[in-house]
């Protein structure tokens, strides 16, 4: 156990024993090691699983990308949103946190078609979309329905990973 962890649980039982006996049913000392012990068995936890790690050393913790993504996209529904066109033509794109850097550049310059036919997967795969009967409208329409799933707004976005 590092020190920092060993440190925060220590502060977190004197916080809980010096509870008034009015906001507990148990004595202090009892509900401070009831808290503390949960603390404890949650944060080995993670450090279990390998979501965060700290170093040995006492550097910052450590984030496995991998799994902050996994994390993140089963927590919102997954990194893919579709949309399917007519007898079950699908199509495909990565959700607002997953998008790359060029992505969110060209959703800042407010460039539809630019944006839909790199969301979509290029020239190629955004002329099958056309050819299908979509537009790039569609997708910002698809957007505007995901946001409000996500209970986010154009324009806003939940943390990412990346912010």
């Amino acid at each position: 156990m590092t020190r920092e962890l060993a440190a925060a649980i220590a502060l977190f039982f004197v916080a809980l024993m010096t509870v008034p006996h009015h906001l507990s049913n148990e004595r202090p000392a009892a509900a401070g090691i009831a808290a503390g012990a949960a603390l404890l068995a949650a944060l080995l936890g993670l450090h279990e699983r390998g979501v965060a790690r700290m170093s040995k050393t006492g550097a910052p913790r450590r984030f496995k990308l991998d799994q902050v993504r996994q994390k993140v996209a089963e927590e919102r529904g997954g990194a893919t949103i579709e949309i399917e066109i007519g007898d079950e033509q699908v199509f495909s794109f990565p959700s607002p946190t997953f998008w790359s850097d060029e992505q969110l550049a060209i959703a800042k310059s407010n460039d539809v078609v630019a944006l839909a036919t790199s969301l979509l997967g290029g020239a190629d795969r955004y002329a099958q979309f056309r050819e299908a009967g979509g537009q790039a409208s569609d997708v910002a329409m698809i957007m505007s329905e995901y946001a409000k799933e996500q209970g986010t707004t154009e324009g806003e976005s939940a943390a990412s990973p990346t912010s």
